[in-house]
């Protein structure tokens, strides 16, 4: 059984986004709590809307939020090619699998791009960390990077889920311990 969201939750979900990022931005007033709470909001929001899709859509969206978790945590804090106002990362930076979604990721990307660094969000260096390349604010491949984000979802996702159905077989195959017969 297939199931899928209904036409209306991208916009919606996409408008989610935005407004989240209107109340987190640069001179809106809004503090780390603020972020934090719209993170888990955001997570609230994420977890509402897997609740309608199939299992394999689930492992995907796991796979690529961990992916962009490592890239966010890679490129802002460490590499620093863009920072956070708070210069962390945030609780409500995820996206992404399926053909049809590679440009609706596209779109919501460049989208978020430009709404969340026009607002001051974030903001991304002038240059790449080697010094050497310009980068432009937002840069225009980072759309693009998120098709690399639905890839690994594609192709991980069933690996996650065959893992899953192991563990929790075993859990389920797994005899109780039986209590020693007293005469």
């Amino acid at each position: 059984m297939r199931r899928e969201l209904p036409a209306w939750a991208c916009p919606a979900l996409m408008g989610w986004l935005t407004v989240v990022l209107w109340l987190d931005r640069a001179g809106g007033g809004g503090g780390l709590w603020l972020q934090r709470g719209l993170g888990v909001l955001t997570w609230g929001v994420l977890l509402l809307a897997l609740r309608r899709v199939s299992p394999m859509v689930r492992a995907q969206t796991v796979v690529v939020v961990a992916f962009a978790t490592c890239i966010e945590y890679v490129f802002s804090p460490t590499l620093e090619v863009y920072t956070y106002r708070f210069h962390n990362v945030p609780a409500f930076v995820f996206l992404g699998p399926s053909q049809p979604v590679y440009v609706g990721a596209f779109v919501a990307v460049s989208w978020l791009e430009v709404v969340g660094t026009h607002l001051g969000t974030w903001a991304w260096g002038t240059l790449d960390p080697t010094g050497w390349v310009t980068i432009g604010n937002p840069p225009s491949g980072a759309a693009g990077g998120y098709g690399w984000f639905d890839l690994a979802g594609l192709l991980a996702a069933p690996y996650l889920l065959t893992a899953w159905d192991r563990v929790t077989r075993r859990r389920r195959a797994a005899p109780e311990p039986q209590a020693a017969d007293v005469h």
